[in-house]
């Protein structure tokens, strides 16, 4: 929520909890953090958050928010920030406001207000007009397994910029600033001949999910193409104010990207701009390249990924007798019957040895091989190999062999894959 604070409106503000209160000066840049269901601003403002997780309040360190011309302040205003930080980042939450309301009337609502969630069933009760218990009722999407994080740029260069307005408020994180290209007059924007483009480099190879493109509200980007590794991946426009987000399924793969716009939105010249803003640029990523996780976003959708019985490390979908995680570990597709890939194969070798041959994918990370040998098929202890040798690369997977010594009585022997994460 964006709270004015500014000489014009008062210059402070009054924030009042359970048990609490302090005063918030303009442009101070002052954060304050609440941990309770309901907060009050200024006497009148009440606003109540939940299950569980606290408020924050971030004061504005300047001006925040620049009017458009023809404003009544030329100079902008300082909007403060207030938002609920919940604990579960991911799971189901509420909020209800209460205009007009004193600290005193906001505890006597937020204890009114009652929150219930089982399965995908939520149920919010309310005081709403008149004090009046209100019911609203919601169906809870499962969350996806393996959310999507932020990954770090480590660079970002741009095709122009202000002074001020640099690339790097692009990736800071905050959308309260942002990157202007260098155009001051009407048809210096970006245009198909003389576009304007950020680009940015990962510190590693990233499985981009999905990307988002924040705007500075009426001055942003309104056609574009995004580019992974010189190629072009999305073409398309931007709505006029709003964010953009673009999602790919199964995950894109790139150490640097580039944002190339070819036009944009001016409000003072709408058919010539002068140039484009870009609050935030971010790039989404739901596992690491190689791990299991990104093998699973590879083969299975949101839906499967949430079916035990289709996604698990131990689920077999195609009844082949690979489990996925085996599928994993040798290169194999979970969709197509094939055990061909997962076979170990064992033969004698001179000199009083055998070996053991068997696959596996060259871009497996996050897992544990481990040898072991039984005299029982019941009780299994971990062997080390006299050596172990790639006979073959195919590319995306290779032979190896290891070799063990011949043993006096009769054993078994196996590999055995543990996930490290």
């Amino acid at each position: 929520m964006g709270v004015e604070n500014d000489p014009l409106s008062g210059g402070t503000r009054l924030l009042q909890w359970p048990g609490s209160s302090v005063t918030v000066t303009n442009m101070s840049g002052a954060l304050q953090n609440a941990s309770n269901n309901w907060i009050c601003v200024d006497n009148r403002y009440g606003v109540a958050a939940g299950p569980g997780g606290y408020f924050q309040y971030q004061a504005a360190s300047g001006y925040t928010r620049v009017n458009e011309p023809g404003g009544i302040n030329e100079s902008g205003v300082a909007e403060d920030t207030l938002s609920y930080v919940p604990t579960n980042t991911i799971g189901p939450r509420y909020a209800v406001w209460f205009p007009g309301k004193t600290p005193q009337q906001s505890a006597t609502l937020a204890a009114q207000v009652t929150w219930t969630v089982s399965g995908t069933n939520a149920t919010l009760i309310f005081p709403g007009l008149a004090g009046a218990p209100t019911q609203i009722n919601a169906v809870v999407p499962i969350p996806p397994p393996l959310p999507p994080y932020a990954v770090t740029v480590s660079n970002i260069t741009a095709s122009s910029s202000q002074p001020g307005f640099p690339p790097s408020l692009a990736v800071d994180g905050s959308t309260s600033d942002f990157w202007v290209s260098s155009g001051t007059s009407p048809g210096q924007g970006p245009t198909p001949i003389h576009p304007e483009w950020l680009f940015v480099t990962f510190p590693r190879v990233v499985a981009v999910s999905e990307f988002q493109v924040v705007p500075r509200a009426s001055y942003g980007p309104a056609n574009m193409q995004m580019w992974f590794n010189g190629t072009p991946v999305y073409s398309g426009t931007m709505a006029n104010s709003g964010s953009l987000s673009v999602t790919f399924s199964p995950p894109l793969y790139a150490t640097n990207a580039e944002l190339y716009i070819t036009s944009s939105y001016d409000p003072a010249y709408p058919t010539d701009s002068r140039n484009v803003q870009v609050a935030e640029l971010t790039f989404l990523e739901r596992a690491l390249p190689g791990t299991f996780g990104d093998w699973q976003l590879n083969y299975f959708s949101d839906e499967q990924m949430t079916n035990s019985a289709i996604a698990a490390p131990a689920a077999d979908p195609d009844n082949d007798g690979v489990p996925n995680l085996l599928e994993y570990v040798v290169g194999g597709n979970p969709q197509v019957a094939d055990a061909t890939n997962a076979a170990v194969r064992g033969f004698q070798l001179a000199g009083s040895q055998f070996a053991i041959e068997f696959q596996e994918g060259n871009s497996i990370t996050n897992l544990n091989r481990q040898f072991q040998f039984s005299t029982d098929l019941q009780n299994w202890s971990n062997a080390t190999p006299i050596t172990l040798t790639v006979l073959q690369n195919l590319g995306t997977v290779s032979k190896y062999e290891a070799t063990f010594p011949m043993q006096p009585q009769p054993q078994f022997f196996r590999l055995r894959y543990i996930l490290t994460d």
